[in-house]
């Protein structure tokens, strides 16, 4: 695989969840950190591809549109550009207060993990997806 780049200072990263309250979940991080390091190095999203990551699997919804984008495109057209004129041409609506630019571009400001960490976040991912989904199925029980 090739090396990733990498960033340095990042120190406590705290999300915005793209017009909510700043996040510091766990969940959330990586959800921004998978999606940035896809960005920066599109090959990267086989990874989680092959881990069964799905848009499903995102608390936020914006997120998840933005993992489609990149499932959707062709790996070497991969970029912020691409993935924000792919969004857009599909009428979905950015993040309160932001354009689908912002949004995007934002999340080029995370770290790139390795190949180890990269499995690390999209199980994290998808483990939070789990909970959320049981907690629905619990409060639809009671």
């Amino acid at each position: 695989a090739a090396a990733l780049p990498r960033r340095s200072g990042v120190g406590l990263m705290l999300i915005a969840d793209w017009g909510r309250r700043p996040s510091a979940r766990v969940s959330d991080v990586a959800e921004a950190v998978l999606l940035g390091t896809c960005l920066v190095v599109p090959s990267e999203r086989r990874l989680p591809s092959s881990l069964g990551l799905a848009r499903r699997d995102f608390r936020s919804p914006h997120r998840g549109h933005v993992w489609e984008a990149i499932q959707s495109l062709p790996e070497e057209s991969v970029d912020a550009v691409t993935v924000t004129s792919w969004l857009e041409a599909r009428h979905l609506a950015p993040p309160r207060g932001l354009t689908w630019l912002m949004a995007v571009v934002g999340l080029l400001d995370e770290t790139c993990p390795d190949e180890e960490q990269m499995t690390a976040y999209t199980q994290i991912v998808k483990e939070a997806a789990t909970r959320r989904a049981l907690r629905v199925v619990k409060s639809e029980a009671d």
